[in-house]
């Protein structure tokens, strides 16, 4: 056999409905098929019966129905994968008939080893290609990861710290209004006129306050609103090419290839592996670019990714259709022109569409004579006036940059709920920040917002309640199996706020995040069926809980 396809295994999801899984990737016995699952907590456990193979229609059946085992249920996945003996069995006899099926084989199963051989060391950690010898020793790797800890750490006392320093800065005002409540106090044993000056003061210095917590509250605010996260595959524009400007996002103009992007981006990786017509071979993608100088594909191998690369414009897909491409094109130059009967030939001669007419009547030249001066113009434009508005073929137009979002990605807030959380975030103004500076406000507002670490959760039955841990936000995202299924969290403790998504067809990935403090109560209801991408406690940055 030839062996062209490099696959060495494939992952799936279990539903709690399917046994049977394809077996694409080319073996040389059924014996080297191995398989794994995976529970939702991440725990791996090689499994070695209960299961069926059958070459013919190239499946495998976990579990059998023999074992009396139910199906993977949502949230296992299985991992069925190649695992060829490292042995040559192949014994030529000296001056010996070379059979070329026997020596195929051979080959055939060398290359098998060879492409385990690049998974696994796909899986590794490399140093890059241009790292120097004298830094390949492992003290000099362990120290990188120990700099890299050491930084982290770092980091996360300096926001302690000012935390901290906002803390006392908080308290040190509550002093100060303390101690001119005491002077005012005092100036009204001293007389009328010493009251009213002192409480005058304390007027002016308790309005400075105000106003500079009113201003932090205010800006808090609009942070929150403008801070509305995006979900994983979402495609948007930007006015810059800057992945600076564009955090969680990769470009869709570059057309550039992401070694490794199953590990850098898992979920959005997943996302693709669940899209198969949004992906295409390396060659489809090449012959694209040829053709039409762009490709809309991602184009997926072991683990790299390649970007779509958009040059052109945007035509609106619709269902029927999906995602595809098509060249340029104008509308037909149609035209007509006649001499009319008769003997001679009129300058006005009967014309319409892209024709003109000019110059001279003359006579029929058949009949002796020869007129001078007739013409016969063209001009596109009198036909449509689409021509010669531009020297290429180019609709009216305005440049952005396209990127999709890769990681980091939420979903937007029910206007409720944005509302509701304004309402916290004045309510936390008005009672915490009244007498911090506009710096110190800023601080306490970003550590309110989602940090990098998370704690994975176990999703219970729809109506379930828990407890947030600490500051931060609940985040559920499950895949829809029909239309109108849909997910909703709501913070029982504080006001009801409540953030949700409903699906319009089948297939839509529904994701919500809802925020909640240390010890509240959210409920999470439910009724999409589909494969749970992520149910989480996502910490706030400014989170004690480290």
């Amino acid at each position: 056999m030839t062996v062209s396809m490099q696959l060495t295994k494939r992952i799936y999801q279990g539903n709690g409905i399917t046994r049977r899984w394809d077996v694409d990737f080319p073996l040389v016995s059924s014996q080297d098929v191995r398989i794994r699952i995976v529970s939702p907590e991440g725990t791996e456990t090689e499994v070695s019966g209960d299961f069926s193979l059958d070459l013919l229609t190239r499946t495998l059946t976990y579990p059998t129905l023999e074992s009396g085992k139910e199906p993977l249920q949502s949230g296992w996945r299985l991992t069925v994968f190649r695992q060829t003996p490292l042995t040559q069995e192949i014994d030529l006899i000296r001056q010996g008939e070379l059979d070329a099926e026997v020596l195929e084989e051979g080959y055939d199963k060398l290359t098998l080893m060879v492409q385990e051989l690049n998974e696994k060391v796909n899986r590794s950690i490399k140093y890059p290609i241009s790292t120097q010898e004298q830094n390949l020793d492992t003290e000099h790797f362990l120290n990188n990861i120990l700099r890299a800890k050491e930084g982290a750490l770092s980091a996360a006392e300096q926001a302690v710290s000012s935390a901290e320093e906002a803390r006392k800065s908080a308290a040190n005002a509550q002093d100060t209004i303390a101690q001119v409540e005491v002077q005012i106090s005092e100036a009204a044993l001293q007389g009328k006129q010493t009251v009213l000056q002192a409480g005058q003061e304390a007027q002016e210095r308790i309005s400075a306050l105000g106003e500079e917590a009113k201003k932090s509250a205010q800006e808090a605010k609009q942070y929150a609103e403008k801070t509305v996260a995006k979900c994983i595959g979402e495609v948007f524009y930007s006015q810059s090419s800057s992945e600076q400007d564009n955090p969680g996002a990769l470009p869709l103009f570059t057309g550039e290839t992401v070694s490794s992007a199953e590990t850098l981006y898992p979920d959005f990786y997943r996302w693709l592996t669940q899209h198969p017509e949004l992906q295409t071979t390396p060659e489809a993608y090449e012959q694209a670019l040829n053709t039409f100088g762009e490709c809309p594909y991602y184009v997926l191998a072991e683990g790299s990714l390649r970007l779509p690369k958009l040059a052109h414009f945007i035509k609106m897909a619709n269902t029927a259709e999906g995602i595809g491409q098509s060249s340029a094109g104008l509308p037909n130059i149609t035209g007509s022109f006649s001499p009319g009967s008769g003997t001679g030939f009129s300058s006005n001669f009967a014309r319409d569409g892209a024709f003109t007419s000019g110059g001279a009547s003359h006579g029929n030249k058949l009949n002796g004579t020869n007129g001078e001066g007739d013409s016969v113009g063209f001009d596109a434009s009198m036909s449509n006036p689409i021509y010669g508005s531009s020297s290429t073929v180019t609709p009216a137009h305005t440049t952005l940059y396209p990127w999709v979002v890769a990681y980091h990605a939420g979903q937007e807030m029910y206007a409720t709920q944005a509302e509701k959380w304004n309402e916290l975030l004045n309510l936390k103004a008005d009672i915490s920040l009244e007498n911090l500076s506009a710096e110190g406000a800023e601080q306490a507002a970003a550590l309110s917002m989602p940090g990098e670490r998370f704690e994975g959760l176990n999703l219970l039955e729809s109506a379930s309640t828990y407890t947030a841990p600490a500051c931060g936000y609940f985040q559920l995202t499950i895949q829809a199996v029909a239309a109108g299924e849909y997910i909703r969290l709501q913070n029982n403790t504080a006001g009801g706020i409540s953030a949700g998504m409903s699906a319009a067809s089948g297939g839509v990935l529904l994701s919500a995040y809802v925020p909640a403090q240390e010890g509240d109560s959210v409920s999470v209801y439910y009724t999409a069926g589909g494969v749970i991408h992520a149910f989480r406690f996502v910490y706030a940055r400014g989170s004690q809980r480290v």
